[in-house]
């Protein structure tokens, strides 16, 4: 390689970052995402080399060896590289899908993967069992194509369920009793109230029903037989689903088929034999897993997840099984972008379908930043669900389509007719065959029989060929009109939700002011898996409406949430790269050779005095100042300081009172409601300290969050400040600190430059070129305070969403004073504790909560310098190592004269040459990275229809045309034409 090709590739950046920004977000992050895995495959396989090298003298590497190479700078350089290239591997966008059991959530999930069948979907008991991630699978080892951990419930988790299990059996048990004996029982709080007792135990029915069957599913006990069981019992150490718990099973496979069925008894009901307890009457039993998993990983190869992104199937926010829900609810404090899922059938009732998300977490969701269509999205599953054709033709009656209809039906009747009329000629045909046959030789007699072959096989021919145009049109016909039938009622149902998304939005801003008028609501998508995996089964399968996939709404969806995860994406792409490439800059650097013969003598006194002090001097001094105006700024930005903070608390302190009496009724928040709750559902609430409670009474489900709907009270008064400060300021502030930063960096670049060709006259051309690498660095600096604004903005999320918790703990002394009432009526008594609690430390409780709320606040503020410091001496510290890998090529060192000295250097050489001959490579990986982009095809639902090119079953012997003998086209022909009826045009 000459020289003049080293310095084209030597100072070439990795890629033209300004032109890149001008791509198109979708170009862009194919340029980008690429670039960044042949960065970490040529830097990981350069780390390899110079390790292996550097290694190969073993721990008793000469101090010649250690001079010579830097070793210590290079073993620096191979740990940065490796730990860059885990932080790419373990880079993750969760994406959380999350319906009711029912509503195809994970064969949603198992289309967008494209992996037909990897997540069950035929198990309602075990659906919202346990959180399922799907992430990309990184291994390139065949045997572990596919990789799954199975990670089960800690022995405290479920040692608490079931005590909750028996506990609640016991109070049933008590309220039964004093039905049918009128015998007061400890805690009646109903007197002479069948009804409300009544209803009560079928509340308590609900949730023991639900964990009785997990037991059965676990232990084979049925509800009948727990009576003579305990905790204790059940998770003896010797059980086999005691000896589980706290545990992690690995499974691998190499065939998608195969690793399918071994993942699924993890995952849906089905059970495996293990050893019986003796109690039970046998040496085995039968056990299924799920109700023992806590969460499932697993690994795969598919598009869709290549760039970081990681499908989440979460149990529903409002589960009766509280450890579940407070799953999810954790979940969505991490999330990327947020999916609902909901079947047509039940979108139809757009409320009930957005309300799968409760109004804390769309409020939560807003504070966050993420309640919009680059965040959050709903999906109508099953948009084939009860459509046939008495449906699609009532569509096309309601379009004004007549004409359409009556010619389906025309082509109906006339497919018939040619149907019939083949069969007759068929009938024909085989007769004179046999009539043919049995003649044996050629007189005019035969002649006649093949004339009349001839003409019959020319009419069967005529009628199958008009069977065929009929057929063709009479599918794409119906085709269509199955696909505008679809397409109206999604419509109708992505027109529904819209408006109700914008009226939530109006009554949100009513409550809150001063957010952002402005609102992109979340995208709506109409899906059908069942159409998606038809497609691709072929004629027999293929839904009618649903010709190729584009149809399906599944190509659109995965489309959007590629595209919904690029600001992120690109953030992770453009930091790991600027690193790898002020990496390769300094590997570069120490692999060159070009001032090997003109070295000049120069001390490292000399070196810092001169060159370095001065640089790091200015460079430290404006970077301080930076860092005192921006944490000034952000400090301002604090919306806890803003605004109407000190009403807030006002009125939330005296509605507090007010609130908390309405914590005794079924709706609390519908002023006009006055239907009690029951007494266990208070109960179970106060005992939860306010936490999150969900009744089933009359097969409703209702969650009751007390302490979340307290902080919600608080939150709606500074929601809006709060969007602004973290979601609008702080991200335009990122922007006006990158360019402050290129201002600061110049700055020190020009006297950089001219300290260094004062000293340097000779090497003055070598050493400008090297100066350009040092923007690498500036690039490094400049993502580091980035992502410290970022950070403040993201741990945001942490401090508003704890302000429940904090409460909590607020109100903990209340909850136990309540708690401990007991005997009749003790309902009504612990309602009196809590209001009496509320009404003298409501005010002061909010003060507290909010307070510490603002101490965290500000504690992240107050941690932005610190961070920020770390940014400039870690970008200090590359400078400083980039500089001196530069001035060692120009600088000669002293006492290197010795044989080992040269035997070192001379290693060092070959060394250079083959990692010049690796960055060669790597730098042309880059080039060809900005080329051929792939143009992503449309993956819209088409709004007009295209049927298929053949959807004609080849076997059907009515449209195989005849074959017409030479003898036969010999013969004179004296049949009559057949008329073959012209199509009807619409």
């Amino acid at each position: 390689m000459d020289r003049s090709t080293q310095d084209s590739l030597r100072f070439e950046r990795f890629l033209d970052w300004n032109a890149l920004k001008k791509k198109p977000a979708s170009e862009r992050i194919q340029v980008l995402e690429g670039a960044l895995a042949q960065s970490i495959k040529y830097s990981t396989e350069l780390a390899r080399l110079v390790e292996g090298a550097i290694n190969s003298s073993g721990n008793g590497a000469s101090i010649a060896e250690s001079h010579v190479f830097s070793t210590e700078v290079l073993r620096k350089w191979i740990k940065e590289v490796d730990d860059l290239a885990n932080e790419h591997l373990n880079f993750e966008l969760l994406v959380g899908v999350q319906g009711n059991t029912g509503a195809g959530k994970s064969a949603l999930l198992s289309a967008l993967l494209n992996a037909r069948g990897i997540l069950p979907s035929n198990s309602a008991a075990a659906a919202t069992a346990t959180v399922c991630k799907v992430a990309y699978n990184h291994s390139d080892d065949p045997e572990k194509a596919y990789h799954a951990e199975i990670h089960y419930r800690t022995l405290e988790d479920v040692k608490q369920e079931l005590n909750d299990l028996f506990e609640y059996i016991r109070k049933r048990d008590q309220l039964l009793e004093q039905s049918n004996s009128n015998v007061e029982v400890e805690e009646n709080d109903y007197g002479d109230d069948d009804a409300a007792r009544a209803q009560e135990i079928e509340d308590l029915n609900v949730y023991i029903s639900l964990v009785a069957k997990k037991v059965q599913q676990v232990w084979g006990y049925t509800l009948e037989q727990l009576g003579s069981v305990s905790t204790a019992d059940l998770l003896a150490k010797s059980d086999p689903a005691t000896k589980r718990l706290g545990t992690v099973d690995a499974i691998f496979g190499s065939k998608h088929e195969e690793f399918a069925e071994r993942v699924k008894p993890f995952l849906d009901s089905t059970s495996q034999v293990v050893k019986a307890r003796p109690q039970q009457g046998a040496t085995t039993r039968e056990m299924a897993a799920w109700p023992l998993i806590d969460h499932v990983n697993i690994w795969l190869k598919s598009p869709l997840l290549k760039g970081g992104i990681v499908l989440v199937d979460l149990p529903g926010v409002s589960d009766v099984v509280e450890g579940r829900s407070a799953v999810a609810r954790q979940y969505y404090k991490q999330l990327a972008v947020a999916v609902i899922v909901a079947p047509a059938i039940r979108a139809a009732d757009e409320q009930k379908t957005v309300q799968l998300m409760s109004e804390n977490q769309e409020l939560n969701l807003r504070m966050n930043g993420k309640f919009d269509d680059r965040s959050f999205c709903i999906v109508i599953s099953k948009t084939d669900g009860g459509m046939d054709w008495g449906e699609a033709s009532r569509a096309l009656r309601n379009d004004g389509r007549n004409e359409s209809l009556k010619r389906i039906n025309e082509l109906d009747a006339r497919i018939k007719e040619c149907k019939k009329a083949i069969n007759g000629e068929k009938v024909e045909i085989r007769a004179l065959h046999k009539k043919l046959k049995a003649k044996g030789k050629e007189d005019e007699e035969g002649k006649s029989i093949r004339s009349s072959l001839k003409a019959h096989k020319k009419k069967k021919n005529a009628f199958s060929r008009e069977l065929i145009a009929c057929r063709r049109e009479f599918n794409s016909s119906r085709g269509a009109a199955f696909h505008a039938a679809v397409q109206a009622r999604s419509t109708l149902h992505v027109r529904r939700l819209n408006a109700y998304l914008q009226e939530r939005h109006k009554a949100f801003l009513t409550q809150c002011p001063d957010a952002p008028k402005h609102f992109n609501a979340p995208k709506v998508f109409p899906v059908s898996v069942k159409a998606y995996w038809g497609v691709g089964d072929g004629k027999e399968n293929m839904i009618e409406g649903f010709p190729t996939a584009a149809y399906t709404g599944i190509p659109a969806l995965a489309k959007w949430l590629d595209e919904a995860t690029i600001p992120q994406r690109e953030r992770h792409a453009y930091s790991v790269l600027h690193r790898l490439d002020c990496l390769r800059h300094n590997i570069q650097t120490w692999s060159d050779d070009e001032c090997a013969m003109n070295k000049i003598q120069f001390s490292e006194q000399q070196l810092k005095e001169m060159i370095l002090d001065p640089i790091y001097n200015e460079i430290q001094k404006n970077l301080t100042n930076f860092e005192k105006n921006l944490k000034n700024k952000v400090s301002r930005n604090d919306p806890l300081k803003k605004g109407k903070l000190s009403s807030a608390l006002d009125v939330c302190g005296e509605q507090c009172t007010t609130r908390v009496g309405r914590w005794v009724f079924k709706d609390p928040d519908d002023q006009k409601s006055a239907t009690k709750l029951h007494a266990h559902t208070f109960r179970a609430i106060v005992k939860r300290e306010g936490g999150e409670f969900v009744s089933r009474s009359g097969g409703v489900k209702k969650r009751y969050c007390w302490m979340e709907d307290m902080a919600a009270a608080f939150k709606i008064h500074i929601a809006g400040a709060w969007i602004e400060s973290f979601h609008s300021a702080i991200p335009k502030m990122e922007k006006k600190a990158r360019v402050e930063i290129d201002t600061i960096w110049e700055t020190g670049m020009e006297i950089l430059n001219r300290d260094l060709v004062k000293q340097f006259e000779g090497q003055k051309s070598y050493l400008a070129k090297e100066a350009l690498t040092l923007s690498a660095v500036k690039e490094e600096v400049k993502d580091l305070v980035g992502q410290a604004l970022l950070d403040i903005s993201t741990q945001s999320t942490e401090i508003h969403t704890n302000l429940a918790e904090t409460l909590k703990k607020k109100w903990r002394k209340g909850f136990k004073d309540a708690y401990a009432e007991r005997g009749r009526g003790s309902m009504g008594r612990r309602h009196t504790v809590l209001k009496t609690f509320a009404k003298n430390k409501g005010k002061v409780m909010y003060r507290e909560a909010v307070s510490e709320m603002k101490a965290q606040l500000q504690k992240q503020i107050n941690q932005l310098p610190e961070t920020l410091n770390k940014a400039w001496e870690h970008g200090l510290n590359k400078l400083q190592t980039q500089l001196t890998l530069i001035t060692n090529n120009v600088i000669k060192a002293e006492n290197r004269d010795g044989e080992e000295f040269q035997r070192a250097e001379s290693d060092k050489v070959i060394l250079q040459q083959r990692v010049r001959e690796l960055l060669m490579k790597w730098q042309t990986s880059f080039i060809m990275a900005n080329v051929g982009v792939e143009q992503a095809d449309d993956t819209d639902i088409p709004t007009e229809y295209q049927a298929p090119e053949d959807n004609l079953e080849e076997e059907d012997d009515d449209v195989v045309m005849e074959e017409i003998s030479d003898l036969e086209s010999e013969a004179e022909d004296k049949a009559p034409p057949v008329k073959i009826k012209a199509e009807k045009k619409d």
